[in-house]
């Protein structure tokens, strides 16, 4: 992706993702009951242990018996 100089190519550009967003922002509405925590996985963040936290979600999310009602997922 080139870098954005402008402020009306920012605009063309969150336009353009809006509907991805709102898509996100609206699935809870589909399935209420069902969480979905997504955990960074980029360099920065592996170099933070997101790793370990998304084990450490995932023996949480067992112990607490909600498996099938949150799910965690490496973004």
């Amino acid at each position: 992706m080139s870098k954005i100089k402008s402020f009306n190519k920012l605009k063309d550009f969150v336009d353009k993702l809006k509907p991805i967003l709102y898509m996100r922002e609206n699935h809870t509405k589909e399935n209420p009951e069902k969480r979905e925590i997504l955990v960074c996985g980029g360099t920065g963040c592996t170099s933070s242990d997101s790793i370990q936290i998304i084990e450490n979600l995932r023996t949480e999310i067992k112990k607490a018996d909600l498996e099938g009602r949150a799910e965690v997922h490496l973004t």
